[in-house]
This record gives structure tokens, C-alpha cells and sequence, in this order.
């Protein structure tokens, strides 16, 4: 005899409602189970996607890097400019003005792309002024061997667009 209708047995004699309690899986049970599946799920959802493609994640970065240096022009009096490093490492410099001969390599600031991914053309410069407008419209793009190509657009108002 299973320990579920032993105990219902002994107890019925006391509560005659143990017999309708014992008979499954109540419903905060239920419950507590598909919170804890749904959680665990979720958990590893985020993790595939940190497994994803690292063109994607490099697209997003150097957005995001193009994005911090306009940032940086419109809350300083001072022209920021996003250049390659290389073909896969992006680079923050600072100077009075778009036009300027001198510039300055913000050291806190920068970007090493990951790894099998590179610039398609790394003769590009993108300048914010300090009212964060950039010089001019212009096209990245990053590759890689084996999931293909990404672009990232600077538009002339300085809007910076991650191209799906």
C-alpha cells in the first residue's frame, strides 16, 4: 500500500476530509513548479543570447562607442571624432574643432572589436562638433569569415543607426 493512502487511512479515522486533500498535486504546488520552470527557462534564454553572434555584438558596441563620442562633443565645448585603429579597433580623439591638425587620443575610451571580426575600410573618420552634429553621413561596416557583414550608419544630425 503506497504511504500516501497508509497516512489517508490513519488519518480519515481522525479528519475525514484528508481523503480529498491527499489525492494530487494542489494548486500552489502547481504553481511554485511553473515558476521555477519558467525561470529557469528565462535563464537560459539570456544565456543563448550572449551566445549569439558576434557580429551583432560587435555592431552594438560600435554604436554604442559612436554614440558615447557624440555624447561627449554636445557635453563639452570640444569636437570628438571616432576613427579605426586598425582594422579591428575603434579609437576616441578629442580637439577644439572638427577641422583641427592637432587631436588627442581619449585613453578611456576605445573599442577592440571581438575576435574574427574587422572594419571592411578603415580609412573613415567620424566627427562630432559640440552641438553633436557629425561632418558628414557615413556607412561602417564590419565583417565577418562566417556570419556575413553588419553595417552601422552616422547620419549628418549625428544620429547613429545599426542597420538590421
Amino acid at each position: 500500500m503506497p504511504i500516501c493512502e497508509q497516512s489517508i487511512e490513519r488519518a480519515s479515522k481522525i479528519d475525514p476530509a484528508m481523503k480529498e486533500r491527499c489525492a494530487g498535486v494542489s494548486l500552489i504546488e502547481t504553481i511554485v513548479v511553473l515558476t521555477l520552470s519558467g525561470l529557469l527557462l528565462a535563464g537560459a534564454a539570456t544565456g543563448f543570447d550572449k551566445m549569439g553572434s558576434s557580429l551583432k555584438s560587435g555592431q552594438r558596441h560600435s554604436a554604442g562607442l559612436m554614440r558615447e563620442a557624440r555624447a561627449l562633443a554636445m557635453a563639452s565645448s570640444s569636437a570628438y571624432r571616432v576613427k579605426p585603429a586598425g582594422a579591428s579597433q575603434l579609437i576616441i580623439e578629442r580637439a577644439d574643432t572638427c577641422s583641427s591638425v592637432s587631436w588627442t587620443v581619449e585613453p578611456r575610451y576605445g573599442l577592440s572589436l571581438p575576435d574574427e571580426i574587422t572594419l571592411t575600410d578603415t580609412t573613415w573618420t567620424i566627427c562630432f562638433n559640440s552641438r553633436g552634429m557629425s561632418t558628414g553621413h557615413t556607412t561602417v561596416t564590419l565583417q565577418h569569415d562566417y556570419q556575413g557583414t553588419a553595417e552601422i550608419q552616422v547620419l549628418l544630425g549625428g544620429t547613429t543607426r545599426v542597420i538590421q
